[in-house]
């Protein structure tokens, strides 16, 4: 565990210290903490920690209303020098923890946040986007069905509510994604929307990289079809024999391993 602690000083001015890495246990994280001096009860604390952050255009850390919120890239970028570490990645919510410590009669008041790598990778996005053309909708429920089986989330339009606006939804699909299965078809085509979803998927790739993956199956007779979706000829695509065949060729593709199993 790697520990930085940002001292405020009167002035409001706050200084950050590199500590090393400290503590017994192998756990990988980074933990930051801001003393303050004597007995601060937590609400208190909590706004002077903010307005600090503000005052001194701290934007690695930021207070939106529940949550805390942390920019990854932003915090490597100040701390370049002393954190270089890849699994931490992309903005976090996290927990502020606030501890009164009483040492030689003095009191001193700690506002901590612990990062840890499986907290970071619990909060990657993990869904899989399956686009398809409506017409091949039972088809795709499969997939979806045996995917979730094996612990996977899927997003499928079905997902949207009744009267949701579909652009928004499947932008924010894509962002909550890790990988793009484009099921290719004689009738897939390039529609408005799957036009969309293509452009969506080489953004999320372009942002994630190694985090994200394109997959394509092409189905059935439609070699024909992939030559017109030419944004889609550097990404992963097979043409699966069967159904079974399909599934392995999104499973070997993803980023992320298989979920942990969970007991019936």
């Amino acid at each position: 565990m790697k520990y930085f602690v940002g001292h405020i000083f009167v002035n409001g001015i706050i200084k950050f210290e590199y500590l090393g890495v400290r503590g017994h246990k192998p756990e990988i994280g980074i933990t930051i903490n801001f003393p303050f001096h004597g007995h601060v009860p937590k609400k208190k604390a909590t706004k002077l920690l903010i307005q600090t952050l503000q005052q001194n255009k701290i934007n690695w850390l930021q207070f939106e209303r529940p949550h805390w919120k942390f920019c990854s890239v932003k915090f490597k970028s100040q701390f370049s020098e002393d954190y270089k570490e890849e699994w931490l990645d992309g903005k976090l919510i996290i927990d502020m923890e606030h501890d009164i410590v009483s040492k030689n009669g003095q009191e001193m008041t700690y506002l901590k946040f612990v990062i840890t790598k499986e907290e970071v990778m619990n909060q990657w996005p993990n869904k899989i986007f399956l686009s398809h053309n409506s017409t091949d909708k039972g088809l795709v429920r499969k997939y979806k069905k045996a995917l979730e089986m094996f612990g996977y989330s899927t997003w499928l339009d079905d997902d949207m509510h009744a009267g949701a606006e579909p652009t928004n939804n499947i932008s924010d699909g894509f962002q909550r994604s890790c990988a793009a299965v484009f099921f290719i078809t004689p009738n897939f085509k390039e529609t408005s929307f799957i036009t969309m979803e293509i452009d969506c998927a080489l953004k999320e790739k372009s942002c994630k990289n190694e985090k994200f993956s394109i997959i394509s199956l092409l189905l059935g007779n439609a070699k024909d079809t992939f030559t017109i979706l030419t944004k889609l000829d550097d990404f992963v695509y097979k043409q699966p024999k069967s159904d079974l065949e399909g599934f392995c060729n999104i499973i070997e593709a993803l980023p992320m391993q298989n979920p942990n199993p969970i007991w019936k």
